[in-house]
């Protein structure tokens, strides 16, 4: 067996010894990980039986207010802690309203800040349009849910981006329903964390030095592949000479960072 073989024996050997450390050690770092998203899970969990309010908000159709006003207004609303708010929108022919379901114990704080950003608005406490008994028994009925395809810290289109109010191309079609045709829509919202913060930041450094799992090497390789180096060097006896790699992102990825540190910088829900 010549020395070659001997060489690459010894490192096969050697690159399976540490990715069991290695698994191990990921292995109990997860775990650790897991226990903390338990705990901050169950800090979240509102009770189904939470006292609340269903409040209707109606606003002048002259109001001048610019989408910036509601960007002031949810981020004012991370104040909540805990606790979740749901901001909806009911539309039936000829009518569209808006409504914030709140607990008791925040509506006054709540409201407080609808009117700091909306001051013309009327704020009336309602009773629930969903209920059973203002439903149709033979009316039929569709609903879907929509979720991020990528990590969240991907930025999304926000009004910014748009020439006009992107609420007006929503109301638009809800403008046109017919009959019995209800549409109805809801965000719940609940204050988040900096754990998305902190997956942006290590997403843009990673990126920036190549590292990216989204780039030509997966992780799984790029381990691999640190691993080896490092085994040949010492079975090389030393160091050898570095060789600096230029890199380059690929096209707009430059403005996909920006718009991610962007993003980064404001308040989650």
């Amino acid at each position: 067996m010549n020395s070659s073989a001997v060489e690459e024996i010894l490192i096969t050997i050697l690159i399976v010894g540490w990715l069991a450390v290695l698994v191990f050690l990921i292995g109990w770092f997860l775990r650790g990980k897991l226990k903390n998203i338990f705990k901050f899970k169950s800090k979240h969990n509102v009770s189904l039986k939470t006292k609340a309010v269903l409040l209707t908000m109606e606003i002048p159709k002259e109001n001048d207010k610019t989408p910036l006003a509601a960007e002031t207004l949810f981020s004012s609303l991370h104040g909540i802690g805990n606790n979740r708010l749901s901001f909806e929108i009911e539309a039936k022919e000829k009518s569209i309203r808006f409504y914030v379901w709140v607990p008791e114990n925040l509506r006054g704080y709540v409201e407080s800040q609808l009117y700091a950003q909306y001051p013309d608005v009327n704020i009336l406490e309602v009773k629930d349009y969903s209920t059973p008994s203002k439903i149709a028994d033979d009316i039929s009925m569709v609903s879907t849910e929509l979720a991020f395809k990528r990590e969240d810290f991907y930025p999304i289109k926000t009004f910014v981006n748009f020439t006009v109010d992107p609420l007006a191309a929503i109301t638009a079609i809800l403008s046109k329903l017919d009959g019995d045709e209800n549409v109805w829509i809801q965000l719940v919202i609940t204050p988040e964390n900096d754990n998305w913060r902190d997956k942006a930041i290590s997403f843009i450094s990673a990126v920036k030095e190549g590292r990216s799992s989204g780039l030509s090497k997966s992780i799984g390789r790029q381990v691999l592949g640190l691993v080896k180096d490092v085994v040949v060097t010492i079975m090389r006896g030393g160091a050898e000479e570095e060789v600096k790699k230029e890199f380059s992102l690929l096209p707009g990825m430059d403005q996909v960072l920006k718009a991610v540190e962007e993003k980064s910088s404001m308040l989650g829900f």
